[in-house]
């Protein structure tokens, strides 16, 4: 992972990634980073324009590599995307969607995580002792103040949280977002 700031070597590190002083707008970075061999690029700078010139660079140098590119500001998603990159996404309202979504294949979530926030998601299933049995998910969240419950899977159904109206039963799948601490309280009490 290309990054201008060393500071954040280690919380590089710690959610798996190999960090490496550099900056992704250069083209001798990105060939030390390794670009020619790359599958994809992502472009996940805090500023718009950095990302748009990370994509301009990267797809001059790669034609056909595939670039994904952060996005904060709606105004620069077309620039981006005429700059090359394959996919132009805000992280900001696309999340939610996006952790449904992937929540209809089973373990695909871990790939959805936040580590750099803290953040990861994870499918706690409902045992047949659970004291949550009979209750509704309303009463996890007022219990579980740090966890967001996003969804249920029920027979291999994905239902959002605000769609689902009944109890909890035992074999209900909750699909949950929090820091993997909360996670595991959730999970210890369900």
């Amino acid at each position: 992972m290309l990054e201008r700031r060393p500071e954040l070597e280690g919380a590089i590190r710690a959610v798996g990634c190999v960090p490496m002083a550099g900056d992704a707008t250069n083209e001798t970075d990105l060939a030390e980073a390794g670009i020619h061999r790359a599958q994809a690029l992502v472009a996940a700078a805090e500023q718009d324009d950095v990302n748009l010139v990370i994509t301009l660079t990267a797809r001059a140098v790669r034609p056909d590599l595939r670039i994904v590119s952060r996005v904060n500001e709606a105004t620069w998603r077309d620039r981006i995307v005429r700059a090359g990159a394959d996919v132009a996404q805000s992280p900001y309202p696309s999340y939610g969607v996006s952790l449904a979504t992937a929540a209809l294949s089973p373990r695909v979530l871990d790939f959805h995580a936040l580590p750099l926030l803290g953040l990861g998601t994870e499918e706690i299933e409902v045992s047949a002792g659970s004291p949550y049995l009979g209750r509704h998910l309303g009463d996890l969240s007022q219990e579980h103040r740090n966890v967001q419950i996003i969804g249920l899977r029920r027979d291999r159904q994905l239902q959002r949280w605000s769609d689902v109206d009944d109890a909890i039963r035992a074999g209900d799948v909750l699909v949950a977002l929090g820091t993997a601490e909360s996670l595991r309280s959730l999970a210890e009490g369900i």
